[in-house]
């Protein structure tokens, strides 16, 4: 073979292995362009769905509180001095009775980030860590909700035994007072009855002291969750003041 011969394969060859590592080279770039789309597509949807929870998780404690302060009033009065609640107070009073208040926050966004595979970068994998603890904050304020549940329908159980002075509603009646799976409508119903009664009603539920432990073990779970609910707050602040979540693209 004559020595042109060979300069000419060794760079036919050098001309081929470059086109392929080059067409590699491309395709992993077009790769990394497209999953830094993807993770902005991502990491927007994920912004705007943590800003509107952490909305409603600022409006949801607001009630919660104001629940939790009409409770400890009613608990830290006497029978006698319920005869003196102002009438346009009794609503908000029942309601914080037998309610409980629970946060449901959208997570949609949340889980297709955390599904997703994550970019080669520190601000990638940030983001993932912030968001897989606001997800865990999630699950354990999912159990403090059960308790307090429980304990809500525990309350108006008790309430329900206090309601005979009205009719069932005709379309869902309420054959069985101590049930602890009362529909809305039979507890909306409850708590009607129970305001209907009169001033007279709460002195008799505030002498009652099963009533009025029932009452406390559903005020300590409400202040747990609410506690719950206040660190995941906190947690999609975190989130939410990180550069790569807070900037507008």
């Amino acid at each position: 073979m004559k020595p042109e011969d060979s300069r000419r394969l060794v760079i036919e060859g050098l001309v081929i292995v470059a086109s392929i590592l080059l067409a590699f080279w491309i395709d992993a770039w077009w790769d990394g362009v497209q999953g830094e789309q993807r993770e902005a597509t991502l990491v927007a949807s994920v912004r705007e769905e943590l800003e509107d929870n952490r909305r409603t998780a600022r409006r949801f404690l607001g009630f919660g509180a104001a629940h939790l302060d009409r409770i400890d009033r009613f608990l830290r009065s006497t029978s006698e001095e319920m005869l003196a609640t102002p009438p346009d107070s009794v609503h908000g009073l029942v309601e914080a009775m037998w309610l409980p208040p629970t946060f449901d926050p959208r997570i949609s966004a949340t889980m297709m980030l955390l599904d997703a595979p994550p970019q080669s970068t520190s601000e990638s994998l940030v983001l993932r860590e912030l968001v897989g603890n606001w997800s865990r904050q999630l699950a354990d304020a999912q159990e403090e909700g059960s308790d307090l549940r429980a304990s809500a329908s525990e309350v108006v159980s008790m309430l329900a035994a206090y309601s005979t002075t009205l009719p069932p509603p005709p379309s869902d009646p309420i054959s069985d007072w101590s049930r602890a799976d009362l529909t809305l409508q039979n507890r909306t119903f409850v708590s009607t009855a129970v305001e209907q009664s009169g001033l007279e009603m709460l002195a008799r539920l505030r002498a009652d002291s099963a009533f009025v432990a029932a009452l406390a073990r559903k005020m300590h779970d409400q202040r747990r969750y609410n506690f719950e609910i206040a660190r995941a707050s906190e947690a999609l602040d975190l989130i939410l003041a990180l550069p790569t979540v807070s900037a507008r693209r």
